[in-house]
This record gives C-alpha cells, sequence and structure tokens, in this order.
C-alpha cells in the first residue's frame, strides 16, 4: 500500500489527493502556500510529483528554515503571507492557517490576489474557540469566512466539513496511522454526501471547515 499523501488530517488528504490529480492533468502546476510551516504536509505529493512548483510562505524564520530542509526543491519565501508579491499560482493553499491570522482580510485578499485565473484555492481551517497564550488563534464563524472570500472577490465551489473522527484516529497505535487515513477520508466525504447544513454550533463536531474557491 502506497503511503498516504498526509498524516492525522482528512481535510488536507482530501486537498493533496485533488492537487495531484491536477498536477496529473497540468504538468509543471505551480501551487503557492500561504502559511507552509515545516512543510510537511507537502512533502510525500512533492516527492512523487517532483514536476510540481512548489512555493511555501512562512512568517517564522526559523519554522521556514526547516521547511527548506524538509522540502530541497521547493522555493520558501520568509514572510507575513498578506504583505508578499509573488507569481500568481494555479493552486493558492491556505491548510490551518486562517484560525491563527490577525489581520484575516489583507489574508484571504492575498489567497484572491496570488490565484492565477482559472485557478482553484484550497482553504481548510480548524474549528477553534478559545484563544491560546502563546500564539494568537481565534474562532473563525462562518459568516465572517463567506463575508472575506466574497469581498475579496473568491467564489466558493465546494464547502465540506471533516475530521469529526479525529480523536478516533489518535487512539489507534501509531503504526496503524497510515491504514486509518483513507477509511477515515471515505467516512468523512460519506456524511457530506448526506447534506449536513453546518452552523458554527456544530464546530465541535465537524472540527475542520474546508473550502474550494475560485475567482468570481
Amino acid at each position: 500500500m502506497a503511503a498516504p499523501l498526509v498524516l492525522g488530517n482528512a481535510a488536507k488528504l482530501y486537498c493533496l489527493q485533488w492537487i495531484e490529480r491536477l498536477a496529473v492533468e497540468r504538468p509543471g502546476l505551480r501551487v503557492l502556500d500561504l502559511g507552509c510551516g515545516r512543510g510537511d504536509t507537502f512533502e510525500v505529493l512533492l516527492r512523487g510529483r517532483p514536476e510540481i512548483r512548489y512555493v511555501g510562505v512562512e512568517a517564522d524564520s526559523g519554522v521556514a528554515d526547516a521547511a527548506r530542509r524538509a522540502l530541497p526543491r521547493a522555493e520558501i519565501v520568509t514572510g507575513w503571507a498578506h504583505e508578499v508579491e509573488l507569481e500568481p499560482a494555479d493552486i493558492v493553499v491556505s491548510f490551518s492557517v486562517l484560525e491563527h491570522v490577525f489581520r484575516r482580510a489583507a489574508y484571504v485578499a492575498s489567497i484572491a490576489r496570488h490565484l492565477a485565473p482559472g485557478g482553484l484555492a484550497f482553504v481548510n481551517y480548524d474549528a477553534a474557540r478559545l484563544g491560546r497564550a502563546d500564539r494568537y488563534q481565534a474562532f473563525v464563524r462562518e459568516a465572517e469566512f463567506r463575508r472575506l472570500a466574497a469581498a475579496a472577490g473568491l467564489e466558493i465551489v465546494e464547502a465540506k466539513s471533516f475530521n469529526t473522527l479525529k480523536d478516533v484516529y489518535y487512539a489507534l497505535p501509531q503504526e496503524r496511522w497510515p491504514d486509518f487515513m483513507e477509511p477515515w477520508l471515505a467516512l468523512e466525504l460519506a456524511v457530506n454526501q448526506l447534506g449536513v447544513d453546518y452552523r458554527d454550533e456544530l464546530a465541535r463536531v465537524f472540527r475542520t471547515r474546508n473550502f474550494v474557491l475560485r475567482k468570481a
């Protein structure tokens, strides 16, 4: 069995599988990751698809250096995502970042600004209700994100909820985590297909919101 593209997050796995399909269809696909962290989310995908042109943006210089070590073929830019000016990309991703962003309007506008015509943006964020002492973290309300996306000129192609089984994942022996990823994703997709009417009160159940967007 091939290694899953990512562990521990069904929303990210869903997006990475979509991006991998696009990379097969469009050689030389350019991916811009606005808040790449240590780069570990894209390690497996870029190893299997070295033709993807990946650019990561990370504000913390030490974390950016870790991403450069993890992704030696990638371009890693140190800076704030809402301030950088880079070449537009076919794919813009924001994974588990928005809940940590203070200047959210500027950040979402950066997603739109860096999206090439005909491109797609993949945005997911964790439903975190409480602030943290070590770094800013605040709940993202559904209406807030939709308003920010519309103001930035982004149209929502798809909205889904994920990670209802995250506690089950962490209850498993660590060596079984890779085996759990595909069944976990399949179940999450099946729940979405049943037509859940998401609202903020359900954030404790549907722990991650996931959006696919394009320019309106």
